[in-house]
């Protein structure tokens, strides 16, 4: 069992502080928000390939990072420091920019979507659980208005096998990985991991895949056929055991280092 002092989060801090209120960024300090964004930067210049993975192409490594960020900053600053993250990787990293200009969105949405569902009051959970469904809704239009002979009601696999279950899982599970994650005890790291995997899952599903599939299927036009079997033996595991597996894998050191470092929590993080 870890025993620590509580630290007064930064937003303790700054109502005694005004001028220390300024260097903060929706509750983050500026540096911390910073420091995120050039990890975001930095693993974004690590790509792995899927080739069979829509039309193929290389998916960087702050694609699992992103949610942490939104857990750990909070929504807003994680959106944030993604948001500047992705674009540093648009200068330095062109090739996995799928969906070009806008790339940097998708892993800013992984982040806002994970640091939402930890947020409190629970009436927060507004924000992740009406974007889901809209990202979905958007790519089925996709198909619908900009592809020709598209079978019904099988394209609802696409994005129904992979965003869809997030979605549930997420906002099912939010309540309890927040009890999770700020809690001392390091014997329970597994319920730690498991959390982690649950925030992550939906950030990367639901959130970055569901963004970027919909934008990417709008400016290529990807055809029904390869995407419904694309959905059936690729994308619903990859989010499962891969981007949400590696997001917690990471995840799970980071959020008991910070536990023991003793640093000042952001106000809407949590850890």
């Amino acid at each position: 069992m870890i025993e620590r002092t509580r630290m007064p989060d930064v937003r303790e801090e700054a109502r005694h502080s005004p001028g220390h209120s300024r260097n903060l960024l929706a509750g983050a300090p500026i540096s911390q928000v910073a420091v995120w964004a050039a990890i975001i930067a930095v693993a974004g210049t690590i790509p792995w390939i899927f080739p069979m993975q829509g039309g193929g192409g290389a998916f960087p490594m702050s694609i699992p990072v992103a949610p942490l960020a939104g857990i750990v900053l909070g929504p807003v600053a994680g959106f944030a420091a993604c948001l500047v993250g992705g674009a540093i990787d648009l200068i330095i990293a062109p090739y996995t920019a799928g969906i070009g200009l806008l790339s940097p969105f998708s892993i800013a949405f992984a982040a806002l979507g994970a640091g939402s569902l930890v947020q409190r009051p629970r009436r927060n959970l507004w924000l992740p659980g009406i974007l889901a469904p809209i990202f979905l809704l958007w790519l089925w239009a996709d198909f619908a208005f900009l592809v020709q002979d598209f079978p019904m009601p099988q394209i609802l696999l696409v994005g129904g096998l992979d965003i869809l279950p997030s979605w549930i899982v997420g906002l099912a599970g939010a309540r309890w990985a927040a009890k999770q994650i700020e809690r001392n005890e390091t014997q329970a790291a597994w319920r730690l991991f498991l959390a982690l995997w649950i925030l992550c899952y939906y950030g990367v599903a639901a959130m970055q895949h569901g963004f970027e599939w919909a934008v990417w299927q709008m400016m290529f036009r990807f055809p029904a056929e390869p995407s419904i079997a694309t959905s059936l033996a690729f994308t619903w595991w990859e989010r499962i055991f891969i981007y949400a597996g590696i997001g917690a894998l990471i995840g799970t050191p980071v959020i008991l280092g910070l536990k023991r470092m003793g640093l000042r929590r952001p106000a809407h993080g949590r850890w």
